[in-house]
Order: C-alpha cells, then sequence, then structure tokens
C-alpha cells in the first residue's frame, strides 16, 4: 500500500487498520492524487479515520453527491461511486492522475475510458468511494483553490454536521467556499467572521427555522476552530 505510507507518521495507525481493505489500484490513484494536490495529507488523515466508522463514508459521498452538482464538479448523472469506479479501470488500464497537468485533461481521459460491467462488479465499494472523493479533490482544488480541498476534509471529519443540504444551503448564503473554510477553521478576521457567522445563522435557518438563533451560534462555535 504506498500510498499509505506516503501520506506520512500522523496517520500511519489509522491506515494500518484498513489499509489490507484497499486495492491496488485505488491505492495508487490516491497516491498519484497527493502528487497533484497541494494538501492532500489533511484529507487523507482525515479519511483514514472516518473509513472504520460504520455509515460515515457513505454521509461523505451522499453530501458531495448533491454539492457536487450545485458547484458544477459532478454532471448531473453521475456520483462519486461512478467517478471511483472509472478512474479505478482506468488506472488499471495505464490512465494515472499524476500523468496529467491538470484534472480537466485527467476527467475527459476517465470519462472516455470504456468500463467493463463485470470489472464494476467485483470492484469494493469502500475503493470506489474513496477513488471518488481523491479524484474530486483534485476538481475541487483546481476549480476552488486549497480551500476547495479544505471543504471536502471537513465534510469527512464532521459528516453529521456537514451534511449536503446544510454545506447547500451555505454556499448558497455565503459567496465564496473560502469564507466558509476559513470561518470554520478561523482564519477570518473579527469583522469577517461576524459577517459570514450572520449569512451562516440565516442559511441554517432555511433548513432548520425551528433553531433559536443561541442554539445555531452554539453549533457553529462547536466546528468551528480557534
Amino acid at each position: 500500500m504506498g500510498f499509505w505510507s506516503s501520506v506520512g507518521s500522523a496517520i500511519s495507525s489509522a491506515c494500518s487498520s484498513i489499509g489490507s481493505a484497499i486495492g491496488s489500484a485505488c491505492s495508487s490513484i490516491m497516491g498519484g492524487i497527493s502528487s497533484v494536490i497541494s494538501n492532500a495529507g489533511s484529507l487523507f488523515s482525515a479519511l483514514a479515520v472516518v473509513i472504520p466508522i460504520t455509515g460515515a463514508l457513505g454521509k461523505v459521498v451522499a453530501a458531495l453527491d448533491i454539492i457536487g452538482k450545485i458547484l458544477g464538479v459532478q454532471e448531473p448523472d453521475e456520483d462519486t461511486d461512478d467517478i471511483g469506479d472509472r478512474a479505478i479501470q482506468a488506472q488499471e488500464a495505464g490512465i494515472s492522475p499524476e500523468n496529467y497537468a491538470t484534472y480537466q485533461e485527467y476527467s475527459a481521459a476517465i470519462k472516455s475510458f470504456e468500463l467493463d460491467p463485470k470489472r464494476s462488479a467485483e470492484i469494493s465499494d469502500l475503493d470506489k468511494k474513496l477513488a471518488g472523493i481523491a479524484t474530486q479533490a483534485w476538481a475541487y482544488e483546481e476549480k476552488f483553490g486549497v480551500d476547495g480541498v479544505g471543504l471536502l476534509t471537513k465534510t469527512v471529519e464532521s459528516p453529521d454536521y456537514f451534511t449536503g443540504d446544510r454545506l447547500a444551503s451555505f454556499l448558497d448564503k455565503v459567496e465564496n467556499i473560502s469564507d466558509v473554510v476559513q470561518y470554520f477553521d478561523g482564519k477570518l478576521s473579527s469583522n469577517e467572521r461576524n459577517a459570514v457567522e450572520a449569512k451562516l445563522v440565516e442559511a441554517e435557518k432555511t433548513i432548520n427555522p425551528e433553531k433559536t438563533n443561541a442554539d445555531i451560534y452554539k453549533e457553529l462555535d462547536t466546528y468551528r476552530h480557534e
């Protein structure tokens, strides 16, 4: 499992418990993605922690399948598992992310690759999800910068909070992804934080109108790093 050893010692213990469950093609894809995006470590560390938690990865994928279409990362007729399946089969045929200069070029290559339905049935759901998440991470960074991957990382870290509906509402009210990510990372000035926070409260009210402002602020504080 070359990918897992390349991520670093910070997650070696978590990786050791799941590495044997991941296919070689999936591992190669994740290793390749780690070489083409700038902050893969945080995302893959979060994945290593969340994978053993029953149902957690499914929640992450459900969220990405909602916001991916909103943000134009996914086509209307595809989802994370589809992307992962395609990336894995393409990888097995020698189509690797590190051999492409941009995600757009890589995406075009794997989309033009003819899938083998029999092979699709053989690839595990875990491999499809991991390869799909990793592949989309490149799309998010290319489209939105490092905070694009930051948004994915937060979704992986706290899938019960960063649901597809909540993220969609956040992104509807806040002007850009960076403001959302930097708010939760505690990187905004007090004035910027207050402005973004007001929009996040408004967004939460849209999906949970019964919540009080006090409850929403408390929840935001729980997930914001200072």
